[in-house]
């Protein structure tokens, strides 16, 4: 099965955006592909970017934001 799952990468470990639906439970072993946004072309950056609080609770919005800025 292929699927796609947003993530953030953070201390050295990669941390789902939102529930991303996946059947295993934990300590399931799988293999991931990661494509660097550095790589993507512009559209599907935007596409991307677009859909980056999909899913979260206004809370952890506002805890982004306060970060980012």
């Amino acid at each position: 099965m292929i699927q796609n799952i947003d993530a953030v990468y953070e201390n050295g470990t990669f941390r789902t955006v939102g529930d991303a639906g996946l059947p295993f439970s934990n300590g399931t072993r799988e293999r991931l592909s990661v494509e660097s946004l550095e790589s993507a072309d512009t559209e599907n950056v935007l596409e991307m970017a677009a859909g980056v609080y999909a899913g979260l609770p206004d809370k952890d919005i506002a805890d982004v934001e306060s970060i980012a800025c």
